[in-house]
């Protein structure tokens, strides 16, 4: 994680550091060095049940790649806590309640949520209480901030989407990484965070081009804040020329005048894109070396 990176530089140690590495375990977490590829292979081993009959019952209601790492992580701590006396500190996060109330915020579903996280600790302080270090363990629980409970209350200030989306905001076309939550769809099997593309009805010059030429990306990040990431307006204004390069019928004036600005906006940025063309080819060249020989 890059803050840990910068927590490192700065010799700022995390809360496990005061344990040494042989006697914590750390599952996955906000703030984290490295990733447990071991908890992500068993997570995706134990999501299938043993009998066919089962197998096919989850797949027809969709297995739970969501909560892949939360559930294998509890199941590392159980096991641990009973089995590895040695280990001196042990910790466990969740971010399925946080998740839940950012995305539908509904009574019936924080009670599903919470019902979910209080049998998670339940099981945490049995296999505590039948450990052979009992009488030596503390349970602690923290949570990072508070949430609002009123359904009628929209906590989450406004759609950003829908404002880049609007006229007003540009007439975008925006790529986010979840679907909102107004539209429906099939849930697949692909467990990573799919590219969306929301288009725009109002879209200026690139009206039912959403797949082609996205022009904004939104990185909802939830808890009020957001990653937003605009296409350079230069390359908006030069595909706005060459569409009306291509209109017939354009009178040579016009044509004449939009030819020189068009080039007029490539001459400011040619050396600067240069640049980024040559960097990028060696980047490419180089990757598919490494593709080579790792085929090989």
């Amino acid at each position: 994680m890059p803050a840990v990176e910068v927590l490192d530089q700065l010799s700022i140690p995390l809360m496990c550091d005061a344990f040494p590495y042989d006697k914590r375990y750390t599952s996955q977490q906000l703030y984290q060095r490295g990733n447990s590829w071991e908890n992500l292979a068993s997570g995706f081993v134990n999501l299938y049940p043993g009998k066919p009959k089962d197998f096919v019952d989850e797949w027809s209601i969709g297995l739970d790649f969501l909560n892949i790492t939360i559930n294998q992580a509890e199941r590392d701590v159980v096991d641990k806590v009973v089995n590895r006396p040695e280990l001196d500190y042990l910790d466990y996060f969740t971010g399925y309640f946080d998740h839940v109330s950012h995305s539908n915020n509904d009574t019936a579903s924080r009670l599903a949520g919470l019902k979910a996280l209080d049998r998670t600790i339940g099981r945490m302080w049995v296999a505590i209480q039948s450990s052979s270090r009992a009488d030596e363990t503390a349970m602690v629980l923290v949570s990072d901030h508070g949430f609002n409970s009123e359904e009628k209350v929209y906590s989450q200030g406004f759609n950003l989407v829908n404002l880049f989306r609007s006229a007003a905001g540009g007439g975008h076309h925006v790529v986010t990484k979840q679907r909102m939550m107004s539209d429906y769809s099939i849930k697949t099997i692909y467990p990573f965070a799919p590219i969306v593309t929301n288009p725009s009805k109002e879209s200026y010059y690139l009206k039912d081009q959403s797949g082609q030429y996205p022009t904004a990306l939104v990185d909802l990040d939830g808890n009020e804040r957001a990653s937003i990431h605009l296409r350079q307006n230069d390359l908006n204004i030069l595909q706005i020329l060459l569409q009306q390069l291509k209109v017939k019928g354009l009178s040579q004036p016009k044509q004449t005048a939009a030819a020189d600005l068009f080039f007029q906006i490539v001459n400011k940025h040619r050396r600067g894109w240069q640049e980024t063309a040559t960097q990028l080819n060696e980047e490419m060249n180089a990757l598919h070396r490494s593709i080579e020989k790792q085929e090989r």
